[in-house]
């Protein structure tokens, strides 16, 4: 069927929600219209017409790079929360609609050890 796709979210995409929804834009081709809120971004997670997630070219499965969770606090930790529950919910309705799954993989943070 393909080969996985990767897409990622380093740290400094994670600083806070506007930075965040910025890079899903720049960094996983969400469209310029999406809504830059957590319900626009399950849509695009779940494959609407529009998103990096509705990929022209067929592919296995997705992997979404992101930062360990244990490397932030705050805001930014609320984030990857966010990233983290929404991602299997997502996968159920691609999974319902035979469209490739997203995994998730966390990666240590620029900068740190």
């Amino acid at each position: 069927m393909g080969e996985t796709v990767t897409l990622a979210l380093s740290a400094h995409d994670i600083a806070d929600w506007e930075s965040f929804h910025t890079a899903c834009v720049e960094k996983l081709g969400f469209p310029t219209y999406y809504g830059r809120n957590l319900d626009a971004w399950d849509d695009c997670a779940r494959g609407s017409d529009y998103g990096p997630f509705a990929l022209d070219a067929p592919c296995a499965a997705i992997a979404l790079n992101l930062p360990r969770r244990d490397d932030f606090s705050g805001e930014a930790r609320e984030i990857v929360d966010f990233v983290c529950g929404a991602v299997p919910d997502a996968n159920a309705f691609r999974l319902k609609h035979g469209a490739p799954l997203i995994a998730l993989v966390a990666v240590r943070a620029e900068g740190r050890i």
